[in-house]
């Protein structure tokens, strides 16, 4: 027994010893040695050494680090065991480290260097790849004023040297060729509390398509920027876009992925107490501008109306009844006391489901000599949580390589990015913003009730013209604004559109000449280029260039043979259905109640004017007698967002300049003194 006893306690002992770097003389700090088979396991200090536990001579250890081949070895009888691990061949420390693309391994360079690989970015499913970097990098700070899809996001790697806010942030460099990233806004900068308050129209860097990029090396050291000059003083990231396939043969890879997103969560409010009430009796200018009477009754006795949102009114009480902004009717012009209640929705009800559709396409391939090319195609749409936001991006990329001879190589690159919107969401507190009309907003009106009234026509231009006169539209920021109801936020949506149009071309040629197998000489060119357009819509006082004339002919046939148009037709889970077939439908309803429109709108659901050509009028055609819009009279659904309607149907031609909401509002001064109204005619209330 004892002897069994001693043989056993000879196999169970502790290993030591030192691992070793490839050069079999530099320690290896944080080598792990595993016993196989187990969860046993140590790692090397900071000299190389280590000490595990084994319980038999047949035992193996694993030791393994990262960017080395695993290596094992059987304990035996040794008690010590020095291991020198070998390089894998397949480094993952090559790192971008000049603007000539020159790689060289992490540990020969002296400075941080971070790198991440495009499958971790494509992982992270993300309408900004940027994003993807949080988290991964140590150091790397990231910070976005949540100003919609597509917005700002702002990138530091060695913190906030300068009290300039926008002088911290990282350079950008793609393939060699540093790129400008700046925030791309309109508006007042410095102020986010007027009614000239910024839009956020991104960075263009965020315009990369995530598919195309091989990797992205974050240079922190000062050292790291000495090649870019004062460009780089605050940190690099270098990305290594993607080349062609080696192996022989052609290769095909598609990418799709449908993105939801909500809103994150909402502030918290007080629901027991309504808007005060100011009086029993409302003043000439309120009532007026409501369309209320001066005293408001029910069976006898006076109501209040609740007109005041800055002081806290009533508790709340399903018994009470008051009259609200709901309460008129308007098919019948009578008004009805509603119960005194706290609206659930009237805050949270104007956000959406957010739907992001990409789709991206990737031809690749080789010859197995020296030649590759590679194609890619990426198609983005994003309809962002609030209605009529959003936007559209195409991304074209080719990459070509050819190897001339034995000591000469050519590669070329060359991207073309093509990003619009019809409206991006405004920033900060501004009468143009939709959040102003939720916050200025009352808690007894259900967003439905804002909804339905922009939808049905009913946001006008008499509702903001006050009983003494006073015009409430401000003239000189190009906003509407309304004390009574607050800003109906869909016409803030639909209307004041905040346009981008933006073009990026980028690409580099570059030759490699091989003198000696140590030595290559390298020459490169690239070329940044890039067209942008952003407009600020506002509803009325639009410069008229900025705004096509609306061209009328006078005449419109009685049948409508064909209605051609160019629609934009967005995916998404809030699908609308097509203009051009509202049109149709609308035309033959009215054609068989023998009846002829006097205006004809075309809306879509998001965007600018659109173009809608009608065939011409039979000579035997009654001539359509022009006059000014009136109020309410929308023979389409207003979902459709406004348009522009060209109609050819005579000889006469009247070209006139209406702003974006055609039949909204009046034509521009000089047009409409020339018209006569039209409020004769009740056939189009």
């Amino acid at each position: 027994m004892l002897l069994v006893a001693s043989a056993a306690w000879a196999q169970s002992r502790n290993i030591t010893g030192i691992v070793f770097d490839t050069d079999g003389k530099s320690p290896l700090v944080g080598a792990t040695v595993i016993l196989k088979g187990t969860a046993t396991g140590t790692i090397s200090n900071a000299d190389g050494t280590y000490t595990i536990h084994v319980g038999s001579d047949n035992d193996v250890l694993v030791f393994q680090s990262l960017g080395y081949d695993p290596q094992e070895v059987t304990v035996g009888s040794r008690t010590t065991i020095n291991v020198t691990l070998k390089e894998s061949a397949q480094k993952i420390d090559e790192v971008v480290v000049t603007a000539l693309g020159l790689t060289r391994s992490e540990k020969s360079v002296g400075y941080a260097v971070s790198k991440v690989s495009g499958d971790e970015l494509t992982k992270s499913i993300s309408s900004n790849w940027v994003t993807g970097l949080n988290g991964k990098v140590a150091g790397m700070s990231m910070s976005s004023a949540g100003t919609g899809p597509g917005g700002t996001v702002r990138v530091t790697l060695r913190g906030d040297t300068s009290l300039n806010y926008g002088a911290n942030e990282a350079l950008f460099v793609i393939d060699g060729i540093p790129m400008s990233n700046g925030t791309v806004a309109s508006g007042s900068g410095a102020n986010y509390a007027n009614s000239n308050a910024p839009v956020d129209f991104g960075n263009p860097i965020s315009d990369l398509n995530p598919d195309d990029i091989e990797n992205v090396s974050v240079l922190k050291g000062p050292a790291a920027a000495a090649l870019y000059g004062s460009m780089g003083q605050n940190g690099v990231v270098l990305i290594t876009t993607k080349s062609g396939r080696e192996q022989r043969g052609i290769g095909v890879t598609y990418n799709g992925s449908v993105t939801f997103e909500t809103a994150g969560f909402w502030p918290e409010f007080q629901e027991e107490y309504g808007p005060s009430a100011v009086t029993t009796s409302l003043t000439n200018r309120v009532a007026s501008a409501w369309g209320l009477p001066g005293t408001m009754t029910y069976d006898g006795q006076p109501v209040r109306q609740q007109i005041s949102r800055y002081t806290y009114g009533e508790h709340f009480d399903s018994s009470k009844l008051r009259y609200l902004y709901m309460s008129k009717n308007w098919e019948t012009g009578e008004f009805t006391p509603l119960p005194w209640v706290y609206a659930d929705d009237w805050f949270t009800g104007l956000f959406e489901t957010g739907v992001t559709w990409s789709n991206s396409v990737t031809i690749d391939g080789s010859t197995g000599k020296g030649t590759s090319t590679r194609f890619s195609f990426t198609d983005l749409r994003n309809d962002w949580i609030t209605p009529n936001s959003g936007y559209e991006q195409q991304t074209f990329a080719l990459a070509l390589n050819q190897k001339i001879s034995k000591a000469i190589k050519l590669a070329a690159k060359v991207n073309y990015i093509r990003k619009n919107s019809d409206n991006m969401p405004m920033s900060g507190y501004s009468q143009g913003s939709p959040m102003y009309g939720l916050i200025w907003g009352y808690n007894t009106n259900p967003i439905s009730a804002y909804r339905d009234e922009y939808m049905q026509g009913r946001y006008t231009y008499a509702n903001y013209l006050a009983g003494s006169g006073e015009d409430k539209y401000n003239t000189t920021s190009g906003l509407i604004y309304n004390s009574l109801e607050g800003h109906n936020p869909y016409r803030t949506l639909y209307e004041e559109l905040n346009k981008l149009d933006r073009d990026r071309f980028f690409g580099n040629v570059s030759i490699d000449f091989t003198i000696l197998p140590e030595l290559t000489f390298t020459l490169r060119g690239g070329l940044a280029a890039e067209t942008l357009h952003v407009a600020r819509q506002p509803l009325r006082h639009v410069p008229r260039e900025d705004h096509p004339p609306l061209r009328l002919q006078l005449g419109l046939p009685a049948q409508v043979q064909q209605a051609v148009g160019s629609l934009r037709r967005h995916g998404g889970i809030r699908r609308q259905r097509p203009a051009q077939q509202i049109l149709l439908d609308h035309h033959h309803r009215l054609a068989a109640e023998q009846r002829r429109p006097r205006h004809v709108f075309v809306r879509q659901r998001r965007g600018s004017p659109r173009h809608v050509a009608l065939p011409q009028q039979p000579a035997d055609q009654q001539p359509l007698r022009l006059c000014q819009p009136v109020v309410g009279r929308h023979l389409l659904p207003r979902r459709h967002g406004p348009q522009r309607l060209v109609v050819d149907a005579g000889s006469l031609q009247l070209e006139l300049f209406l702003p974006v909401g055609i039949g909204q509002y009046p034509a521009r001064q000089g047009v409409q003194d020339q018209l006569p109204s039209c409020q004769h005619d009740q056939r189009y209330r």
